[in-house]
């Protein structure tokens, strides 16, 4: 079938008789490989579709399948030590009397397993977005999920069952900590504001009930003691303990960053906790004995600058699953504990699955046998809101893109795009002549184009670095220009109405939020100013007249407008804010706002904020990855999301001896 000028291949059958392989063969390369296979929106399951010239640039750039390994392991040596041999019997019976000794005085060490090449199963048939943490007490798995723009709880057993079953939580944002072993009740906290930094603590009785607030602690996250009797916590860049009933507060130490996700190992001897230094984007996991003695970075024999997290014992202890950033990707890692002090039995932490897949949360089941994790493929396309209709329909199709924004004339569009996350741009309609803009290893997102499209700002990061703001020559070849030089994270730029300046802000972090400001940079000059009275202000947006600059106040997210004439800020009191859009004519601001614990578009005016519901998010599944709930403003004001295509699941992967 012809597609305009492409040609496209309407069923797995046609898609895997062109790959000359079978379609099982198809299916998988899709899941575990990237293969730009692309979903029929509102039709079923297997409804899919793929163009003919995708698929031969897939052929030609993919890596070799050998060099994924299938999402297997990837093999290292054993780590058992190695048999002796000896020609003399006095020397072998000397050598044996040692392996004796050895054997008497040392536990054997445990031996590595890896993941069994019959691949991941799905665990649910849920096909809405899914947020980490995986969490379990041996008859549940808990997580969060998506639905229609509602972050909810839920949950399926582990005897079998596909069925997924929503908790009711009679919170807004409740976001998941640990569960009792016995699934009576879980620690949660509710997020508020931008959703970083410390949050009010929860005890939720299971599977349903009241939210117990525990005294007055503001948590990052929490866990419990393996006795119960205790909470340990993690606030303002230090860790606490508390009572299970929050009473009794005391400090214990100070961690370079924000810690969470506290695990005991099974014995009780040690906890494992995740830190999250914000300002250099990275994380480490530390150890500590349980009476939280010696307190440090864990050594899992990784290279120096690994971004490692979130990891868990097996049920005997002898094995710990965690995952590491690898090439722009989460991958699961496994580290044998040694089974003595010595050096001899220490080794290197043994990566288990790759390919251009994320996998994350790694959890042991209670059956020794298998682990269950996320596993997601990311995909999206671009949707713009049909008001006649009600509906969201696809704007560009057979284009994975993340972000994007048209050119004030409506006829080119930039965009980024997955994998890889760089930049392009395209001439509309139809996004022809495609051209990529940026190249290497900066991950790109929330392209503006300058007010004579001759440029396109965005925010640029590289693994372990801050968000910054670049700017890129529209059609491609020319130097790309940073804003600043400085160290500090820089978002949203967003260009005055003449084009000779960007204004910016920073990110939601829980070190700066409340002291980063908006700055203005002159891009001839390089004059850097600060507007006036905007410390804890973020996500700036230039109006087209240049009167007013909308913002979100960094704590409670409630939208703000600075008026260039008198110099104030107003704040629209209980309106909630993200990814601002300004109408053509300036004279309203399309923004992205909970509304009732759902999510939807709506509109405000700048001089009366008057503000009005536009479109919901029925009918269209959102991405859980970052900037995934992005929303943007078309040629005539119509809305643009994301529609998530990405192949999520909580997969169980069986565990080999071998």
């Amino acid at each position: 079938m012809q597609d305009g000028k492409r040609e496209r291949l309407n069923s797995w059958k046609e898609i895997a008789d062109f790959l000359q392989r079978s379609e099982k063969t198809a299916r998988r390369w899709e899941m575990q490989r990237n293969l730009p296979v692309h979903r029929v929106p509102g039709a079923g399951k297997g409804s899919v579709y793929a163009y003919r010239d995708e698929l031969e640039n897939w052929l030609r750039t993919a890596p070799a399948e050998s060099s994924s390994l299938d999402l297997q392991a990837v093999p290292t040596g054993d780590a058992r030590p190695a048999k002796s041999k000896g020609s003399k019997l006095p020397l072998a019976g000397a050598l044996l009397l040692v392996s004796g000794l050895i054997a008497y005085l040392l536990v054997s060490p445990a031996r590595p397993r890896r993941l069994s090449p019959e691949g991941p199963k799905p665990l649910n048939q849920s096909a809405a977005a899914k947020y980490p943490p995986l969490i379990s007490d041996g008859r549940y798995l808990y997580y969060q999920e998506i639905d229609q723009g509602r972050i909810q709880m839920s949950r399926t057993s582990l005897d079998g069952s596909p069925v997924t079953t929503p908790l009711e939580i009679p919170l807004q944002r409740p976001d998941p900590g640990v569960v009792a072993s016995d699934g009576s009740a879980m620690l949660l906290r509710n997020l508020q504001g931008d959703g970083t930094g410390d949050q009010p603590l929860y005890l939720q009785p299971l599977p349903s009930g009241a939210p117990v607030r525990l005294g007055s602690i503001f948590a990052y996250d929490s866990a419990w003691t393996p006795d119960r009797k205790q909470i340990v916590f993690g606030r303002s860049r230090a860790v606490f303990e508390a009572r299970a009933d929050g009473s009794h507060v005391r400090k214990l130490f100070d961690v370079p960053g924000w810690a969470h996700w506290f695990r005991w190992s099974p014995d009780g001897r040690k906890v494992r906790f995740t830190v999250y230094e914000s300002t250099k984007v990275l994380r480490s996991i530390w150890e500590m004995g349980s009476d939280y003695s010696h307190p440090g970075p864990a050594d899992f024999g990784l290279p120096e600058g690994a971004r490692y997290c979130c990891g868990n014992w097996d049920p005997d202890g002898r094995r710990f699953y965690f995952q590491v950033s690898v090439a722009g990707f989460w991958h699961i890692y496994s580290y044998v504990e040694p089974s003595c002090r010595g050096p001899w039995t220490r080794h290197p932490a043994v990566q288990l699955t790759s390919g251009m897949a994320d996998h994350s949360s790694p959890l042991p089941l209670a059956d020794e046998r298998s682990l269950a994790l996320l596993h997601q493929v990311v995909k999206s396309e671009l949707s713009q809101y049909d008001r006649t209709r009600g509906r969201w329909l696809p704007l560009v199709e057979g284009v994975p893109a993340t972000t994007g924004a048209f050119r004030r004339d409506g006829g080119a569009l930039a965009f980024t795009r997955v994998p890889g996350r760089a930049l392009w741009r395209c001439d509309m309609p139809g996004c022809r002549d495609q051209v990529q803009l940026t190249k290497g290893p900066e991950a790109i997102t929330m392209p503006r184009w300058s007010p004579d499209g001759a440029w396109i700002a965005c925010m640029a990061s590289t693994p372990g670095s801050p968000w910054r703001v670049i700017v890129v020559p529209s059609r491609g070849g020319g130097e790309v220009m940073a804003l600043t030089d400085g160290t500090s994270p820089e978002a949203d730029p967003t260009w005055s109405p003449t084009g000779d300046e960007i204004a910016f802000g920073g990110l939601p972090n829980p070190d700066v939020s409340k002291q980063r400001t908006i700055r203005i940079i002159h891009l001839k000059t390089r004059a850097v100013r600060e507007v006036p009275d905007s410390r804890g202000f973020d996500t700036p947006n230039w109006s087209p007249d240049g009167r007013y600059l909308a913002a979100v106040r960094a704590d409670t997210r409630e939208l703000a407008f600075h008026d260039f004439e008198t110099g104030r800020w107003r704040v629209v009191a209980g309106t909630s804010a993200g990814y601002l859009n300004w109408s053509a004519d300036g004279s309203k601001l399309y923004f992205y706002s909970p509304v009732s614990q759902k999510m939807e578009i709506r509109c405000a005016d700048p001089r009366s904020d008057e503000v009005l519901p536009v479109a919901s998010f029925e009918g269209i599944r959102r991405p859980a990855f970052a900037f995934g709930d992005w929303v943007g403003l078309g040629p005539g004001d119509t809305p643009l999301a994301l529609r998530d295509l990405s192949t999520v699941a909580v997969v169980r992967w069986k565990l080999d001896d071998r």
